[in-house]
């Protein structure tokens, strides 16, 4: 398999979906007004 099972890197694909729901997140749940 070109990925192995348990890797100590992410795929670039894995980590891009991470950023994103940790956009969206972030976005929906703003840290604090302090945060700015």
């Amino acid at each position: 398999a070109p990925y192995p099972a348990q890797g100590s890197s992410p795929r670039p694909e894995d980590e891009l979906e991470l950023l994103t729901k940790k956009m969206l997140y972030d976005m929906e749940n703003p840290p604090s007004e302090e945060y700015f």
